[in-house]
């Protein structure tokens, strides 16, 4: 799988930049119209691209949130019954802090690309109501769309990891048989 840098979603602006520096150049043949309107149809498809390969890292890091909750839910049942450790549960509360705030960066990432792929898109209806008489370019490059495929496939892969997990957390939690407490839970030493 690919990944997007997610260090400066300000790096995505140069697409925008590149097409308005295109339409400066004014209108051309058809020739070159067609040309600039496939690079404007191309910035668009790769910017979507990088927005689908921003849902599938941030699935994938509230996948990762979603695990280290099962583990501290154990490890804080452990930690009460006096079998497991408090610094255990203390470890996993910074890894799911450290895990959390990825998700949100990575989601920042994502909403300023879908702002860029509209933007993109916007520039690219502007410059081909420039000139009417220009056939449209409706077919998608075909390598585009099988990428397009995979990771739309991918990311319903992810959303079916994240309802199993959500299932083995609904799972975790302990129940009295009959209405009441809990006494006890038996738990021998080194079970997890």
């Amino acid at each position: 799988m690919l990944s997007v840098d997610h260090s400066s979603p300000d790096t995505f602006c140069s697409i925008a930049e590149r097409q308005d520096a295109r339409a400066a150049d004014g209108v051309g043949t058809v020739g070159d119209q067609m040309r600039r309107i496939r690079q404007f149809r191309g910035d668009e498809q790769d910017t979507e691209i990088k927005v689908l390969e921003a849902i599938i890292d941030r699935v994938d890091a509230e996948l990762e949130v979603e695990r280290l909750n099962i583990q501290l839910a154990r490890a804080q049942s452990l930690a009460e019954g006096n079998v497991g450790a408090q610094a255990d549960v203390d470890d996993l509360l910074a890894q799911i802090t450290q895990a959390t705030a990825a998700v949100n960066t990575i989601q920042a990432v994502e909403v300023r690309l879908g702002e860029v792929a509209d933007e993109a898109r916007v520039r690219r209806v502007d410059y081909e109501a420039l000139d009417p008489t220009l056939p449209p370019l409706t077919v998608l490059d075909p390598r585009v769309a099988e990428r397009l495929a995979g990771h739309e496939a991918a990311l319903a892969v992810q959303r079916t990891r994240i309802l199993e997990l959500e299932s083995r957390v609904a799972g975790l939690a302990v129940r009295a048989p009959r209405a009441g407490r809990i006494a006890s839970l038996p738990i021998a030493v080194g079970q997890i």
